[in-house]
């Protein structure tokens, strides 16, 4: 099998070590989320419907038992040749592994919790402009009531404004499935894209009950 294009896909995506790359940002555009599926409904106006994605967003689980969930970019309408990305887990909860979408292969650079990674083939986005990035592999030792982060990765092609995707060969700030955080013009570095039980409102961005750390100790990680 020939590596070429995904060699290619992880210079751009790794470039930004040694200096910031430019980037571009669409407005509500390129959300992304860990969810229970990786068939999710299409979005509507004003996106995301809460009801139905906060659902979908909502992680329950045995403790000790492995789970699987999916990191999917919405509202994405072209092709994707790579994404990088931190994952920030509750301390309870640990990330066993990382695979790309059924049928693709791929080059990570980083861990299951870092991500640098780029795909031989583009990934295509569904009938809904959903794309399905990676699937993350999680066991959690206790009943935990928290939010999952997604930030910029390290290194970060775009000087850690946040996560990126590789579209057409260019960067692509990726914006959050929470409101707050994704449709600001300036949007944070890190956001909510999934949460445990019942402690977050994941679509607007609003806490129920957070026992461990919040959006602003998440964010000083990145300082």
């Amino acid at each position: 099998m020939k590596l070429w294009p995904t060699i290619t896909i992880l210079v751009l995506l790794t470039s930004g070590a040694a200096a910031q790359a430019d980037y571009n940002w669409e407005f509500r555009g390129n959300r992304l989320g860990i969810f229970t599926t990786n068939v999710l409904p299409g979005h509507i106006s004003p996106w995301p419907s809460c009801a139905a994605f906060n659902d979908l967003a909502k992680i329950e689980y045995t403790p000790y038992n492995q789970f699987s969930v999916y990191i999917m970019s919405c509202a994405t309408d072209d092709p994707v040749l790579g994404f990088d990305a931190s994952i920030i887990l509750p301390p309870e909860v640990t990330a066993l592994s990382i695979e790309p979408p059924p049928g693709t292969f791929w080059i990570n650079l980083g861990t299951a919790t870092n991500i640098l990674s780029g795909y031989a083939l583009p990934v295509m986005p569904d009938g809904n402009d959903n794309v399905h990035l990676a699937t993350l592999n999680l066991r959690a030792t206790a009943v935990v009531v928290d939010a999952i982060y997604m930030g910029p990765s390290e290194p970060s092609g775009i000087g850690g404004d946040g996560p990126t995707l590789n579209i057409g060969g260019e960067y692509m700030r990726a914006n959050f499935i929470n409101r707050t955080d994704g449709c600001v013009l300036d949007p944070p570095p890190v956001g909510i894209v999934a949460f445990f039980f019942d402690s977050v409102d994941a679509c607007c961005g609003h806490p129920v009950a957070t026992e461990s750390h919040t959006l602003t100790s998440v964010k000083a990680l990145y300082r």
